[in-house]
């Protein structure tokens, strides 16, 4: 593989094959795979459903997600925390012993730059780099950037190479800063403006993945960056029906609006008892287990309600986006404006219209009208009833934005950047 340019993919954010997630990540393999050997780097708890992946993704599950990062000064006052500090310092020393051996001396000054630490993952991105033989014609793709690993090791793994491959990091979320720390993002942020008058600028990218991230960054650091799109499998909605399917799927969890789907679905059936609807999910929280017990309850006396509480394969969930005709959207609006919401965009792709939370700033990535917005619960379900009587126009909408989705995709630098550099 050494002559062949290659993508390599790093994501330890993701343990399975899952939802809109895994969406993104096989749907921009197929896009990019014309540019280079596609791989993916994933977490060890990842286990793969082979018929769900492109056959020319390969596929390396070695983060190993549950430890700590490798610190030297790092001890604190408990007997496992210094049987594990023992461990880290004794990998740390093999991988130390291992560098010098082969006269490696490149990874003293990111070492210190990182506060003499090994940054989280290192010893199976060292043998998966090893392995993949990777140069300066290869580029790495952080998928999901939104922690300070994700920081360390891409920094780390940048310095570390005298000629290093180039770096995409797609920041989807900024962590939440705390001013005891010493290392913040934005430490590794800063660090940018410092390096801009060398070839770092030409090798190592940033995007953010919505307008509030990109203008705190910009704000504060001076740092211009782009903004990404994530990339999507499209289905065009075709069938005709006259009973509309409501459908709600995702996380459950209170700032996506698990605990609020019941009463929707009852204030909907107040202006509409024929109204169907349809709810998918998978683990449910301790906080959430009585809703999901109140849900499974009301849909034994409806039976135009159906629920999936379990976890459903990546094929059986694009199958199932293609059932779904309006989706409410019940995030709280302040983490759609920090974080581009993938449930979003999967409507979009399957020009699914939406009703969305009021005043977010989500609606300023729509060019088209193919959503609503809503209040409350009451509201909400008004908008249910405004959509399905004006159905075909909505639907329109929602194809227009779909096509202008994957346009956006196709024009924007993080694509432009792929093709150059290959």
């Amino acid at each position: 593989m050494k002559n062949k340019k290659k993508i390599i993919f790093i994501e330890p954010h993701m343990d399975g094959p899952r939802g809109h997630h895994m969406d993104s990540l096989i749907a921009k393999s197929v896009a990019l795979r014309k540019y280079g050997k596609i791989c993916w780097i994933v977490s060890n708890k990842y286990k793969q459903r082979q018929a769900d992946i492109p056959k020319h993704v390969k596929i390396i599950n070695v983060l190993d997600t549950a430890k700590r990062g490798i610190f030297f000064f790092n001890i604190k006052n408990t007997v496992n925390t210094f049987f594990l500090i023992l461990k880290n310092f004794f990998l740390s020393a093999v991988i130390i012993f291992q560098l010098l051996r082969r006269r490696e001396f490149s990874w003293i000054y990111p070492f210190f730059y990182n506060f003499c630490s090994f940054p989280k993952y290192l010893p199976s991105i060292f043998s998966s780099f090893e392995n993949l033989q990777v140069n300066q014609n290869d580029q790495i793709i952080f998928n999901s950037c939104s922690d300070l690993n994700d920081y360390e090791l891409a920094f780390f793994l940048y310095f570390y190479k005298k000629n290093p491959p180039v770096f995409h990091m797609l920041i989807r979320s900024l962590p939440k800063f705390q001013k005891k720390k010493i290392k913040t993002p934005i430490y590794f942020l800063k660090k940018i403006n410092i390096n801009e008058k060398n070839n770092f600028k030409k090798k190592f990218f940033l995007y953010a993945e919505t307008e509030k991230n990109k203008s705190i960054i910009f704000k504060n650091y001076r740092i211009a960056i782009n903004l990404f799109h994530d990339c999507y499998f499209f289905s065009t909605k075709t069938r005709v029906t006259k009973k509309i399917n409501i459908g709600f799927f995702g996380e459950a969890r209170a700032n996506k609006g698990f605990e609020k789907y019941l009463s929707l679905i009852k204030e909907g059936h107040k202006l509409d008892n024929g109204l169907n609807f349809t709810i998918q999910f998978s683990s449910v929280p301790n906080e959430f287990v009585g809703t999901k017990k109140e849900i499974l309850k009301y849909i034994k006396k409806n039976k135009t309600v159906k629920c999936i509480p379990k976890y459903i394969s990546y094929t059986k969930y694009r199958k199932f986006l293609t059932t779904i005709d309006i989706a409410p959207i019940m995030y709280d609006h302040a983490l759609l404006d920090q974080v581009g919401s993938g449930v979003v965009f999967s409507c979009i792709a399957n020009e699914i219209p939406m009703i969305i939370p009021s005043n977010s700033s989500i609606k300023k990535k729509f060019k088209h009208n193919c959503y609503l917005e809503a209040v409350d619960i009451k509201d909400y379900a008004k908008k249910i009833i405004e959509i399905q009587k004006n159905y075909t126009y909505f639907l329109q909408e929602s194809k227009k934005e779909a096509k202008y989705l994957q346009e956006k995709f196709h024009s924007y630098p993080f694509l432009d950047r792929i093709k150059k550099i290959t």
